[in-house]
């Protein structure tokens, strides 16, 4: 039998250190290698793959000397030059790894791994025309090569075309619908492309390759929280949790919607295990700034959003939530500076133009502020309340006859306060169709110039316009000194407010007392009242306060003591018609900021609002009365969270009120007794 030459010998080791090595036996694929090498110690292509196995275990100066040994006995391969400068990447030399990628390709201008590597590399390093250059030449020869394709879109996506970035997603996952990276990246792409509905359909096949991907899940989340579906997105981040329970953003994000049920307590403690994860974590200590916030917490808030633009001063939300917490604690300026960063930031986020149109309406600044006030329906709050019809939206056109639908559209006291605008409408020659709340229905049914009446969800007829009630006051082009404050422009029902007034005490003033608003606004923390601060009031002789309370802060009257005289009428109150009815029959309305205290104003009761150091914009800054109610007088905190300062001054005033009355009283008897 001849004996094997040493080629052959080497040849078969060889490809036998192939085989180990693509099967990934390393320790095999080696002992081969070196075994050519004992035989002929320059064997170029044992020195090159000693050197991939060197590369592979992380051995980066020895797998350079050995290629370089492979290179000098062999300078035209380009395979070599490509383990090379990928040894030279993988080592964080990128300058010697584009040279050595350089050189495979003058070697070999179709070495499709060197090109695309090289590719990849330029795009890393912000070249990307040049990087384009060698995606279209390996898709040229590759047409097939899915890694190519969505690499070239991560490559578009980075230079900030986006688009072009989803197109080569979506080649890739055409070439290779299996791969869960190609689908993911996808998503990312439709969600930051504002595509939230496909982006979450994707994300779902994302899953359905992959379902134990917590980054998936969290993904997932963001996208439906986005929709502001915020049940499943809570179910989505708790699921990416259940599988990676120290996720920090998936905690920060879980603790966002936790505030958007007012969890609060839960949020905080959320974003407290993010931020031990992850200190550094900007969006965890916004987020922890917007939770203070809305607790009334505000010189926590301003800290902690303070530390998130330390820490990332990018980004726009903590700038947003730092102007909320400063506009609270009274610093306009500051406030409208930070809502400002926060859109020139995301200047395509309408949000912060609404921001911003809130603070010129509090000050006063009506010209300016209707314009963005009308940026509302971009707010996470109004965004499902926007309806979209096919007939236009009225500006203040020449109406000649047509019908306008008036619609309301947040909450209850902004309806009463802005029907007002409806004999106007009608006096521009409109027949008005106006659509209220079914516990509206009643009591406006009275508005001047309403042709017809409908409840929300009811069938509406025929009309040729429509406009929001809050929008009125931009189609009338209303400054301070033009506020239609026709008052009363509500009434109650004569018969049955002489009726219900027999029922009540005849001794002293009749004052009625409302102390908390709807628990699901997002500032009834700060606005509504603990009743227990507020039994002061009782202890003032000559006269009696009647509850008007509804809902749950209704039962903090059962936990007075039973000293405490104060009669509950709000079970008899089925709608506000009947609020009405009470109302008048009382001499005064005592309330903090409620759709209560804005039906007294409208139907011309004294009305006393009890208001928050910032308070909503319609009340504005720095006044004692309202240009809305002539008949309203507003208390003010003098410091954020000073109910106490208010409750004293409002108790003094309250007795002043009752000295006069009972005078006049007294004045009124002598002056008959004189007569007789």
């Amino acid at each position: 039998m001849p004996t094997q030459s040493l080629a052959q010998r080497c040849s078969e080791l060889l490809q036998l250190g192939l085989a180990h090595h693509h099967a990934n036996r390393l320790d095999e694929a080696e002992a081969c290698y070196r075994k050519i090498l004992r035989q002929e110690s320059q064997h170029p292509d044992a020195l090159n793959l000693l050197g991939v196995i060197a590369q592979q275990r992380g051995q980066y100066d020895a797998a350079v000397q050995l290629i370089r040994a492979a290179i000098q006995q062999h300078p035209a391969a380009a395979d070599y030059h490509n383990n090379l400068a990928n040894t030279f990447r993988l080592h964080g030399n990128p300058s010697a790894a584009v040279a050595s990628y350089r050189e495979a390709i003058e070697l070999d201008r179709d070495h499709v791994d060197a090109l695309h590597s090289l590719a990849n590399l330029l795009a890393e390093q912000n070249q990307f025309a040049e990087a384009e250059a060698c995606f279209q030449r390996v898709l040229a020869m590759q047409p097939g090569f899915g890694d190519a394709w969505y690499n070239f879109g991560n490559a578009k996506w980075q230079a900030g075309n986006l688009q072009a970035a989803i197109a080569c997603y979506r080649r890739a996952i055409k070439l290779n619908a299996g791969r869960a990276e190609f689908h993911f990246n996808l998503a990312r792409g439709l969600q930051d492309s504002g595509a939230l509905a496909e982006a979450a359909a994707v994300f779902r096949e994302v899953l359905a390759l992959t379902p134990q991907d917590a980054e998936a899940h969290h993904h997932l989340g963001v996208v439906l929280q986005e929709q502001n579906d915020f049940r499943r997105a809570s179910e989505a981040f708790r699921r990416a949790l259940t599988l990676q329970p120290n996720f920090p953003e998936a905690l920060c994000n879980l603790a966002s919607n936790l505030q958007h049920d007012e969890d609060f307590a839960s949020a905080e403690s959320l974003l407290r295990k993010a931020i031990a994860l992850n200190p550094a974590l900007a969006e965890a200590h916004s987020n922890l700034g917007g939770n203070f916030w809305r607790q009334g917490n505000l010189s926590g808030a301003i800290d902690a959003c303070r530390r998130a633009i330390d820490l990332n001063p990018n980004l726009p939300e903590a700038h947003s939530n730092l102007g909320h917490a400063l506009s609270d604690d009274g610093d306009l300026h500051e406030a409208m500076r930070s809502y400002h960063r926060a859109r020139a930031l995301k200047p395509d986020t309408p949000k912060f133009l609404h921001y911003i149109g809130l603070v010129h309406l509090l000050r006063g600044e009506f010209s300016t502020g209707w314009p963005l006030y009308e940026n509302r329906w971009q707010t996470k709050a109004l965004a499902k309340a926007q309806r979209n019809f096919a007939q236009p939206l009225w500006r203040g056109e020449p109406l000649n006859g047509s019908r306008i639908l008036l619609h309301a559209e947040q909450g209850l006291g902004d309806t009463l306060q802005f029907v007002r605008y409806v004999p106007l409408v009608a006096e521009r020659g409109a027949r008005v169709v106006l659509e209220v709340p079914a516990d509206l229905r009643s009591v406006s049914t009275g508005v001047s110039g309403v042709a017809e009446i409908v409840t929300r969800g009811q069938s509406l007829p025929d009309f040729d316009w429509h406009c929001p009630l809050l929008s009125l006051p931009l189609a009338f082009h209303t400054e301070l000194n033009t506020i239609p404050a026709n008052i009363p422009y509500l009434h109650a029902n004569p018969d049955a407010a002489r009726t219900h007034s027999q029922h009540l005490a005849r001794i002293g003033l009749r004052v009625g007392l409302v102390w908390a608003g709807n628990a699901i606004h997002t500032r009834d923390p700060q606005r509504s009242i603990a009743l227990p601060q507020l039994v002061s009031l009782t202890e003032i002789a000559g006269m009696h306060l009647y509850s008007l309370q509804k809902g749950p802060a209704a039962s903090q009257l059962q936990e007075l003591p039973p000293s405490i005289d104060i009669t509950d009428c709000g079970s008899e109150l089925t709608d506000f018609a009947d609020t009405a009815t009470l109302l008048s029959s009382l001499d005064l309305l005592i309330s903090v900021d409620t759709a209560t205290a804005h039906l007294a104003g409208a139907l011309g009761k004294p009305v006393w609002i009890l208001l928050t150091h910032t308070p909503d914009w319609r009340w504005l800054l720095d006044r004692t009365d309202s240009p809305w109610y002539p008949t309203a007088r507003l208390f003010r905190q003098p410091v954020p969270g000073d109910w106490s300062s208010v409750i004293v001054q409002v108790a003094g005033e309250l007795q002043h009120l009752v000295n006069r009355s009972s005078s006049a009283a007294l004045q009124k008897n002598t002056n008959s007794s004189t007569r007789l």
